[in-house]
């Protein structure tokens, strides 16, 4: 653990191991337009690492401290295989909050159950940093690289950053995977947030993780 350690604090304020600097994924302006969902709501990203990152361990704070907002917050992300964006239907009644935000209260009326409603939009929230650092060489990786894991995009894949693009790979670490090629630090949590129009012209945002069933959204269904 000591060595993993020493890799990933040699690896800042870069991520891979070969001395190259890693580029901020937007300028000013582009953290400001991706601050922006596709909605027009303001702010959904700008606020996330200091509301929601308390990291113990000094590795993922430093990290923490680097990532742009704007990488955090994954829009149009539908995180399951098969999710799309289009006519849902609650099996029980949904409250509608004026903003994607824990402890917000539902405010904007309510879908009723049974009932279609347009799921107009959504994103993935990263609430929680988890790094992962293989030790052996595995999908276009290998020792002295260190990701951040994004979004879940379903059947085991999930959307990892790698200090200069984000790309889609198989989940090679943890148990998803008999590989044991990789270790990880911190724990990788995520919000599921949806803008939905309802029937009687109700507009708001709503978690799907929060509803027990919904029908419509599994494209494979």
């Amino acid at each position: 653990m000591r060595n993993l350690l020493l890799l990933l604090l040699l690896a800042l304020p870069g991520c891979r191991g070969d001395g190259r600097e890693a580029a901020p994924p937007g300028s000013d302006a582009a953290d400001a337009a991706a601050s922006r969902d596709d909605t027009g709501v303001a702010g959904l990203g700008r606020d996330t690492a200091q509301a929601y990152f308390v990291p113990a361990d000094t590795v993922v704070a430093r990290w923490a401290a680097r990532i742009t907002p704007d990488l955090l917050v994954r829009r149009s992300a539908c995180p399951f295989e098969c999710c799309l964006y289009r006519t849902w239907t609650a099996t029980t009644e949904v409250g509608l909050k004026p903003e994607p935000r824990r402890g917000v209260p539902p405010s904007e009326g309510t879908l009723n159950a049974g009932e279609p409603f347009e799921a107009d939009s959504g994103f993935v929230r990263v609430t929680g940093i988890m790094l992962v650092v293989p030790h052996d060489t595995v999908m276009g990786y290998g020792p002295g690289d260190t990701l951040l894991v994004l979004d879940y995009v379903g059947e085991g894949f999930y959307n990892l950053w790698d200090g200069g693009e984000v790309r889609e790979v198989a989940g090679f670490w943890g148990a998803e995977s008999s590989l044991r090629v990789a270790e990880t630090l911190g724990r990788w949590q995520r919000e599921w947030w949806t803008h939905a129009t309802g029937a009687e012209g109700q507009v708001g945002w709503f978690s799907p993780d929060s509803v027990p069933d919904i029908d419509g959204a599994d494209g494979c269904a």
